[in-house]
């Protein structure tokens, strides 16, 4: 297995594309503490999976200061060591005008998005420096890359966090530690499962019908993205094949950004 024995901290890990991410590690060979906010939610998919001490679970909001260093000294406190940070938390929030987003709707974006990945790479840093290397991939978004009416502050969060994987991709090479983003596109998660459903049904059309008449009209891959397509992803940057590619915006849109 690619990543035999390597202990992977996953935040928003639970459900939709960090579900994807954790299975992904885990059939790798990954032990992986997820970290959220659901505990309900974390301990079904512990239940399911059934790999005792090989899956397990933080409570922790990473949007706040403080939640993600607590979450990752949990994870070492249990195991030891830290390989692998993914700084999967996030979601694109408010779709408003410029003119109608508050101040708190920014802010709130702006922590979940970009301060919570920030709190956690510098906590992190240091650990992976001490343990001899590490692997840190952000889950970044295409509209960072292709921009969208009334998803600027979105964009701009994503495109922060580029710059900022760049940046520290720069300081921490010769520590053997590659910092990446995957700039993710449309997904077949669950909750894009059940916003699509509505709106097929105003359509006219199946729910399949709309996802593929998307892929084959809009995707230059005509792929539709996946969970397991993003995790399998974030292993390649985390194994020993992905070690040359660090600071990286990787496009995982199906061909939708322009680069």
């Amino acid at each position: 297995m690619k990543l035999d024995g390597k202990i992977a901290v996953v935040t928003g890990g639970s459900r939709g594309i960090g579900l994807g991410i954790v299975d992904s590690l885990l059939a790798e060979g990954s032990v992986v503490v997820m970290v959220g906010r659901n505990p309900d939610t974390a301990e079904q998919v512990i239940a399911e999976r059934n790999l005792g001490p090989r899956l397990s679970f933080v409570q922790a909001d990473v949007s706040q200061p403080g939640g993600a260093a607590s979450a990752i000294d949990a994870a070492v406190a249990q195991h030891g060591r830290l390989d692998i940070l993914v700084n999967n938390a996030g979601g694109s929030g408010h779709f408003k005008p410029l003119t109608e987003f508050t101040d708190d709707m920014w802010r709130e974006l702006f922590a979940l998005n970009l301060d919570s990945a920030f709190w956690a790479m510098r906590h992190a840093i240091p650990i992976m420096k001490a343990g001899g290397g590490g692997r840190i991939v952000n889950i970044s978004s295409m509209r960072a890359k292709k921009q969208a009416a009334t998803q600027g502050p979105y964009g701009a969060a994503k495109a922060a966090l580029n710059a900022l994987t760049k940046s520290t991709a720069l300081e921490v090479g010769d520590f053997n530690i590659t910092v990446n983003a995957i700039c993710v596109g449309v997904v077949l998660t669950d909750l894009a499962r059940s916003g699509s459903r509505l709106f097929a049904a105003n359509q006219g059309i199946t729910e399949e019908e709309l996802w593929r008449r998307y892929a084959t009209e809009q995707m230059p891959s005509r792929q539709l993205q996946t969970p397991e397509t993003m995790g399998a992803l974030v292993v390649y940057f985390c194994s020993d094949a992905g070690r040359s590619i660090s600071g990286a915006a990787w496009s995982a849109d199906g061909g939708l950004a322009d680069y």
